[in-house]
């Protein structure tokens, strides 16, 4: 674990690797630190990691202490030219600070995002209409004897994985 917190390659030699689809991701290893700064002031550490990943194999080619886009466009930028011409597919997080790093950097390379945030989002929406249609018909926060909130995490359930109860239950708050 203690190799989580350095700079440098996890799978041998990133650059001799044949790369045709990326993965960004950032990850969080550890807790919140807090430390002594230069002036003495306690600074607040967060501890997140910017991870690259092989998707063909699932190997872990890089971890990159930090959290912004900068570090994805250094890099891509440390690896050589060709090697970055290879990579089709890129798959990050939503974060228009890494798409532009992959645009600026791999020219070529299709990118897509990771389907777990792009159902985290699709979640907070539903979760934030049904709030909202409950403030709206209620005049009111959602209460445990409403079958929207009583009811509410069917709503972010995928449908195949629900009981005949729990989809008659759903039909009954839509």
């Amino acid at each position: 674990m203690a190799r989580l917190n350095v700079e440098g390659p996890v799978v041998g030699d990133v650059d001799r690797m044949f790369i045709r689809r990326l993965g960004i991701d950032e990850h969080r290893f550890r807790k919140v630190r807090y430390a002594r700064g230069r002036t003495g002031r306690v600074v607040r550490i967060e501890l997140w990691s910017i991870v690259f990943t092989e998707l063909d194999t699932g190997k872990i080619l890089d971890i990159v202490d930090a959290r912004r886009g900068a570090a994805v466009k250094k890099w891509l930028k440390a690896r050589p030219r060709y090697r970055r011409q290879s990579v089709e597919h890129v798959a990050i997080d939503v974060s228009s600070e890494f798409r532009k790093a992959v645009r600026e950097n791999l020219l070529k390379a299709k990118i897509s995002v990771d389907h777990f945030h792009v159902i985290q989002r699709a979640n907070h929406m539903i979760i934030q209409v049904r709030r909202r249609r409950s403030d709206e018909v209620f005049e009111r926060r959602g209460r445990v004897t409403d079958p929207a909130h009583k009811y509410r995490k069917l709503l972010t359930c995928n449908l195949e994985n629900l009981s005949h109860l729990q989809i008659e239950r759903l039909q009954e708050i839509l």
